[in-house]
């Protein structure tokens, strides 16, 4: 019986799939269906008025025209925050800023370093005793963030 269990059923292949198969990979060898390395000579040049965006009509407004929103200290010392600049963090936080300060989302500054991986401002953040187990709109933690 275990004689029965180790043999391989064989499958008949007919001379005919053989065949076509090896007509196939022969013709796919001389149309050219191999990889080819790019180099930057295969990119054509653009000139730089080709690439810029033409001028605005007359009269109509442009980005110089439209005035952009202030932002807030609080704002500057979550971003600071969240591209790790210690520093800048420290600075605001001296000039008054509230270290547990929230955006819309409900995160804080901690939060947004915590989630890329900047460790000395999350260290400085825990210096603060800033409340570690906050849980912004989505119910996420720091620690949460850190982890992905």
């Amino acid at each position: 019986m275990q004689n029965n269990l180790l043999r391989t059923r064989r499958v008949p292949v007919r001379s005919s799939t053989v065949l076509g198969l090896l007509i196939l990979v022969s013709i796919a060898g001389y149309t050219g269906c191999e990889s080819k390395r790019l180099s930057p000579e295969d990119f054509p040049r653009r000139e730089r008025e080709d690439v810029l965006a033409p001028q605005a009509p007359d009269g109509m407004a442009t980005s110089e025209d439209v005035p952009l929103p202030e932002t807030s200290p609080e704002d500057k010392f979550r971003q600071a925050a969240m591209i790790g600049d210690l520093a800048g963090v420290k600075r605001l936080a001296g000039q008054g800023v509230e270290v547990s300060s929230m955006d819309d989302n409900q995160r804080t500054a901690m939060q947004m370093a915590a989630f890329d991986g900047h460790t000395p401002v999350v260290e400085w953040f825990l210096s603060q005793e800033v409340e570690v187990d906050h849980r912004d709109s989505f119910g996420r933690t720091a620690l949460m963030y850190a982890s992905t």
